[in-house]
């Protein structure tokens, strides 16, 4: 999604649209077909709203008539009343409107509706507001909405989730998702909206498990609900899927727990009617004894497990052999759970693996990292790992030669040894199109950097912290290759002269973060323009930034550059 919030000057857009930032700009919205609209882009729109000639020019970069889905953000009263001045500017009809309105959401509801181009919106979305009773009712003027997301808002109703004026009155709604603090699951949704297909719940507010039990769950629910997402004082794993057992069409469960309860005294689990069509499931501070993981190796078709705070009870390695679900896992997190040690094992069993996390925050939770030596010889599709863990003495991934093509390497506060990326890969290919790494507060060797030297198309690079073992951050970039770096993250970190050169090769720098206190102030003063082209904002960590090398850096780069003192 293009982001319209800096400060561009629409009187430029037409000689910008003939450079290089505008075909930049055209081919990312081409691509996306989204625009964000804040109170600054309304303004100017407004502004030129008169002057014919100049609606033209305001088309700049953006092919509004390309433009399917726009976003609102945080539309203040006062622009609110000028959005009449966006009919001038697309030429076909919006799909689609994301709302992100603190305040005023109504208002903007209804001069929304009084818009032609958006008269026929088919998906609607509204985030973190308060919607009242006269809020809701609004939405009956969006007669062909197809489908509604309500997300992360608070409803203002006594009685109803929905007020009873909109009782038949959106014939067209297919789909609806909610995610509230209060969720009315005694209800039956078709009462509202009688030919409702799809539904998607989630609420973030604790709850009573007990109470939870005792509903009375209309069968309505059993068709409709695709995902359900709930947060309890204390839950018990069993007791919530015998719960759920007769939802035929799940897709998506998640379930957190406040306080552990116990698994013992409770009934076997029933039945699922949807251990076919589950993709996603969540689960936080639970209990999972033996009974529980074969329960969750019967979903034979899920894409994504998610275990925060969890503990394994009496768990082992041939129970984590058995899982169903072993060609179509493709996400796999586990953060912080006790006694996981098998299921680290059986990562190499899930050989369609796209996404790997693994975070121990708690260093006595893990007692041997040999825990985590995973040969992903057959792992061709993974692209994205994530570790986090500050009691590691080896690289956690020892991989034999293979087709594995890493997009993402994310590997902070491990602390590892210098040599630990030369010695886990067999050859620096395997690095090449890593589009992001952080390696923060590890040591590099010569030949860690020599393999790091590799990812030429690495967009987003972060080695603060890093110690440099008889070698020097400018190695990292070898004079030969050019680099598609984008944002570089080097908090920390002891620079000379020669590394900072090193920077200035990198044309396409536009973020630098760099601590001030581990280099020579006076080094800052190579930084220049004519090689940092695109540079626009620089983090520097210090504790006190000389006035004057403020004062060289924006008359350097001139004053669209941000300089952050953190």
């Amino acid at each position: 999604m293009i982001e319209i919030f800096y400060e561009l000057n629409f009187y430029y857009i037409e000689d910008i649209s003939k450079g290089k930032i505008g075909r930049r700009f055209d081919e990312k919205l081409i691509e996306d077909k989204k625009f964000n609209i804040s109170s600054y882009i309304i303004e100017k729109i407004y502004e030129n709203k008169i002057k014919e000639n100049n609606i033209k020019l305001l088309r700049f970069l953006l092919f509004f008539k390309e433009i399917e889905e726009i976003y609102l953000i945080d539309i203040d009263f006062v622009h609110v009343k000028k959005m009449f001045c966006l009919r001038k500017i697309f030429s076909r009809n919006i799909d689609a409107v994301t709302i992100s309105q603190k305040t005023k959401i109504g208002l903007v509801l209804l001069y929304l509706n009084n818009i032609a181009v958006f008269k026929n919106i088919k998906k609607l979305e509204i985030r973190r507001t308060i919607l009242t009773e006269n809020n809701m009712r609004l939405l009956a003027n969006f007669t062909f909405l197809e489908h509604l997301i309500l997300s992360d808002i608070i409803i203002d109703q006594r009685q109803y989730f929905f007020p009873k004026y909109l009782i038949g009155k959106l014939k067209n709604l297919k789909i609806l998702n909610i995610s509230a603090p209060f969720l009315d699951l005694s209800t039956d949704p078709r009462l509202f909206f009688p030919d409702i297909e799809q539904l998607y719940l989630s609420s973030i507010k604790k709850k009573n498990f007990n109470h939870f039990q005792s509903l009375k769950i209309p069968e309505a629910y059993y068709i409709i609900v695709r995902k359900i997402s709930l947060y309890f004082f204390s839950a018990n794993f069993r007791e919530f899927f015998n719960k759920i057992s007769n939802f035929k069409n799940l897709e998506n469960i998640s379930i957190r727990s406040k306080i552990l309860k116990s698994v013992s005294g409770v009934n076997n689990i029933n039945y699922q009617q949807y251990h076919l069509t589950l993709k996603r499931l969540k689960l936080v501070n639970l209990y999972l004894d033996v009974y529980e993981i074969q329960c969750i190796h019967n979903f034979r078709n899920l894409m994504s497990i998610i275990y925060i705070d969890c503990t394994f009870l009496h768990s082992d390695s041939i129970i984590f052999s058995e899982c169903k679900h072993v060609k179509s896992l493709q996400n796999l997190k586990i953060s912080n759970c006790d006694n996981a040690r098998y299921i680290f094992q059986s990562i190499e069993n899930y050989k369609n693996l796209i996404y790997l996390t693994i975070i121990i925050k708690d260093s006595n939770k893990l007692h041997d990292s040999n825990y985590f030596i995973i040969n992903f010889k057959n792992h061709i599709k993974l692209s994205s790992i994530h570790l986090e863990c500050n009691k590691l003495n080896k690289f956690p991934i020892i991989s034999e030669k293979s087709k594995i093509l890493l997009r993402k390497i994310h590997l902070c506060n491990c602390n590892l040894p210098s040599g630990s990326v030369y010695m886990s890969f067999p050859s620096p290919n395997l690095l090449s199109n890593v589009k992001s790494f952080n390696f923060c507060a590890s040591f590099l060797s010569r030949n860690d950097l020599s393999y790091l030297s590799f990812m030429t198309n690495c967009r987003h690079l972060n080695i603060s912290s890093c110690k440099f073992d008889n070698c020097s951050f400018f190695q990292l970039f070898m004079p030969d290759k050019s680099y598609k770096t984008v944002e570089i993250f080097i908090f920390d970190i002891i620079l000379q002269q020669c590394d900072i050169f090193a920077l200035m090769k990198l044309k396409f720098l536009q973020y630098i973060g760099i601590s001030l206190n581990f280099l020579d102030s006076s080094i800052m003063y190579h930084f220049k323009r004519i090689y940092l082209k695109r540079l626009q904002l620089l983090e520097i960590r210090a504790s006190f930034v000389p006035l004057e090398l403020k004062r060289y850096l924006q008359s350097e780069f001139g004053e669209d550059l941000q300089i952050l003192s953190i």
